[in-house]
């Protein structure tokens, strides 16, 4: 547990395989199921974006995938949006993008600290300065679902 403490709270976004091979490298014999049963009874946690950062909104319209025949054979077919998160070394930052599926370009993008409908707009208002795409995809998060930005598609 001494070994897991004080490099863990130094580098709290490294995971329990990060950690171990870190270990082994300085010549312990440790096994990452070890130390992540440890991690737990310690309260520690990795800081890292977890899984359904993008939940969709309560009694939101699920709407079709419009690209499931769709051959992307130009510009401003289709545009896509996506919001990775991005670690840094105090936590995580979300840059919503904006890009054109066919020629891969980036169109507009907004970075964000949590995860607003107002950024979401900003980005999509910027990359529509440009033109206006036949199919607008994302995924089925709030943002996107929101009725502010469905109003605005």
């Amino acid at each position: 547990m001494r070994w897991l403490d004080a490099p863990y709270t130094a580098t709290p976004f490294d995971r329990i395989r990060r950690m171990t091979a870190w270990r082994r490298g300085l010549g312990s014999a440790v096994h990452h199921t070890h130390g992540g049963r440890l991690l737990p009874t310690m309260g520690l946690e990795a800081l890292s974006a977890k899984p359904r950062l993008s939940p969709p909104a309560e009694g939101h319209t699920i709407y079709p995938y419009l690209l499931r025949e769709v051959t992307v054979s130009r510009n401003t077919q289709v545009w896509r949006t996506d919001i990775p998160s991005i670690r840094l070394p105090v936590g995580f930052v979300s840059l919503v993008a904006v890009m054109d599926w066919f020629s891969r370009s980036g169109l507009s993008w907004a970075v964000v600290i949590t995860m607003d409908v107002r950024l979401c707009l900003e980005a999509l208002e910027q990359a529509l300065r440009g033109g206006r795409p036949e199919i607008f995809n994302t995924d089925q998060g709030a943002q996107f679902t929101s009725q502010e930005c469905i109003a605005r598609l």
